[in-house]
């Protein structure tokens, strides 16, 4: 009887080393990945690096071309990777505003520009691939002096 004893308890230590086991195989590493304990490894940006990364980038340098007295905001959110810049234009006369959107996080740049044509007027948005083009030629905004 006392051998039979024994035998469970060791089975049972058995069992539950072996669910351990397969928990910290399947559960953990879904949990660092999903979790701030996967970002430790994420290369991060100061805010000045950021801002030289935006100010590289062609659709900042056409925004600045075409309209060098444009204002922007920027938001650094250094310790995850990431930021983000708008640089914008407005007529005041006609509410009309072309605004240039910049974004990353971990190194994945975004990029749109929006123009707005009033209170009331259409809104035109352009993605990634064309901004720059978009807003070297539109017509959405006259360049102030």
């Amino acid at each position: 009887m006392e051998k039979i004893q024994r035998l469970a308890y060791y089975l049972g230590i058995g069992m539950g080393i072996t669910l351990f086991t397969l928990f910290l195989l399947t559960v953990v590493p879904g949990l660092v990945l999903y979790s701030d304990l996967g970002r430790l490894s994420i290369d991060t940006r100061s805010n000045e690096e950021l801002m030289e990364a935006f100010a590289e980038h062609p659709a900042y340098l056409a925004m600045y071309e075409r309209f060098p007295n444009a204002k922007e905001e920027f938001e650094g959110n250094a310790h995850i990777g990431g930021g983000s810049l708008r640089v914008g234009v407005a007529n005041l006369e006609t509410g009309a505003q072309l605004i240039l959107h910049l974004s990353t996080h971990q190194h994945n740049m975004h990029t749109h520009a929006e123009c707005i044509q009033g209170n009331e007027g259409p809104m035109v948005r352009i993605d990634s691939l064309f901004v720059a083009e978009y807003i070297s030629s539109t017509a959405c905004i006259e360049p102030t002096d």
